[in-house]
């Protein structure tokens, strides 16, 4: 005895499974654009830099420091680095920072700001020490409210004029 599927029915089951698959990837699109969306939106606000954060090293010569292969997305909001990062779910978290030390050289520099990064040293307002990289044209906007920090470093590197 054989059994014969009615077609109708098949077809039923079809149009059933097709819609839930198309709501499964409708969801899952949905998801990553609005992910996208978010990212963007924070990433393209006028005073915001790409940037990378580390921990500072226990040593001075920096060899152990370890750079995030991800860059991430910061503003300043007063003396708070507001930092962005994640592709798919961006996180969003709030430094409070005491004071920078000005812009450090270091061995290992991290990928992605170009031949001269910014590198400054930062003091957070728990007493934990980090570093924060950026493209040098962006060394503005990464100092922030510690532009002082920045500006003597720079003029100690410029020669004084004689008048």
């Amino acid at each position: 005895m054989t059994c014969i599927a009615d077609p109708a029915a098949t077809v039923a089951a079809v149009i059933v499974l097709a819609c839930l698959a198309a709501a499964v990837v409708g969801v899952v699109v949905g998801a990553v654009l609005s992910a996208w969306a978010t990212r963007r939106r924070l990433s393209a606000q006028p005073e915001t830099f790409r940037c990378k954060l580390a921990c500072a090293p226990a040593t001075d010569d920096g060899a152990d420091v370890r750079w995030p292969r991800a860059v991430s997305h910061a503003s300043w909001a007063h003396d708070v680095l507001v930092v962005s990062a994640g592709r798919l779910h961006t996180a969003v978290r709030a430094i409070g920072v005491h004071f920078a030390e000005g812009p450090i050289e270091q061995p290992t520099r991290p990928g992605g700001f170009g031949k001269q990064p910014v590198i400054l040293a930062l003091q957070l307002d728990d007493g934990t020490r980090m570093w924060l990289a950026s493209r040098r044209r962006d060394r503005l906007l990464a100092a922030g409210p510690f532009l002082a920090a920045i500006a003597m470093s720079e003029r100690a590197a410029t020669p004084r004029e004689r008048s």
